[in-house]
């Protein structure tokens, strides 16, 4: 996604929107996604017409945007994953070391172990890895908060 809205080509559309919306199997189910299967993945997704491929594009990227700002209701309790994707403050020194994204969400999780390998994470569901994440933050920021008084 990140590729498409900076350099707007249809190649990096065509990926985004094959890894996404891929179709049915038998029995109607998505195919769980796999990184060797792309080009079959590629071959279905250029099939789609060029408005709906830009259709799953501006799903998606409002849906990275809502689950970083919105709230959701999860088990009757309103939900929000602000805080596990909150930026640094403005007037904070800058780091160093480059910002991998949700892929460092997915590493950082996988060495705790708590899903299992980083493989076993990626197929775990994401409201249970942000649900894990935002648990994490939140007893980190209560001890930082209990340290400072």
């Amino acid at each position: 996604m990140n590729l498409y809205t900076t350099d707007h080509y249809e190649s990096d559309l065509l990926a985004l929107t094959a890894t996404l919306y891929r179709t049915p199997g038998t029995g109607g189910r998505r195919i769980p996604f796999c990184r060797d299967n792309m080009p079959g993945y590629m071959r279905d997704a250029v099939k789609m017409p060029g408005w709906m491929q830009w259709g799953v594009y501006v799903w998606f990227a409002y849906f990275c945007e809502y689950l970083q700002t919105g709230s959701f209701v999860v088990d009757g309790h309103e939900v929000t994953f602000a805080p596990v994707f909150s930026r640094r403050e403005p007037d904070a020194p800058r780091s160093s070391a480059q910002d991998l994204g949700l892929n460092s969400i997915l590493y950082t999780v996988a060495e705790s172990g708590v899903f299992g390998t980083a493989d076993d994470t990626d197929r775990t569901p994401l409201l249970r890895v942000l649900l894990k994440l935002l648990d994490d933050k939140q007893r980190a920021d209560e001890m930082m908060k209990r340290m400072k008084r």
